[in-house]
């Protein structure tokens, strides 16, 4: 099973992101999620079926506990922001420092992936404040 932990403020799309993924759907109405779950799908990978699950966190501060303890055993954690509000990039910064001192404890390396959503919305957030963002994650 390949566990993915999908970490950002609230608001950034995660919940939709992982919809879109598994469903192909797309809400407009807006349904903050209040604890953290998950959803497990299978995927073809190489030709073969594999487990994946992928966690949604609520992005608040309160939440980074229990974000501490998902990405303990994550095999992947993606950093999601909203394109249209350049607040929620600069809020991943607590994101990070959990992410960076998670992973600089693991003994095999985890992927982390920076992703924009809303990126159909108009933009606030920069590509070069992206990657500036970037130089401060782990790997």
């Amino acid at each position: 099973v390949f566990k993915i932990v999908l970490l950002g403020d609230a608001g950034s799309g995660k919940s939709s992101l992982r919809s879109h993924f598994l469903y192909n759907t797309f809400s407009q109405s807006y349904t903050r999620t209040t604890t953290p779950d998950f959803i497990a799908t299978y995927v073809s990978l190489d030709s073969t079926l594999t487990a994946v699950q992928l966690w949604d966190t609520d992005g608040s501060a309160r939440d980074l506990t229990v974000a501490t303890s998902l990405c303990m055993d994550a095999d992947g954690i993606a950093l999601v922001y909203d394109a249209s509000n350049a607040s929620s990039l600069y809020a991943l910064e607590r994101h990070a420092a959990l992410v960076n001192r998670v992973v600089s404890s693991q003994a095999r390396p985890v992927p982390v992936l920076l992703v924009q959503n809303k990126s159909d919305c108009s933009s606030e957030v920069g590509e070069k404040e992206a990657m500036d963002f970037c130089a401060c994650l782990p790997g």
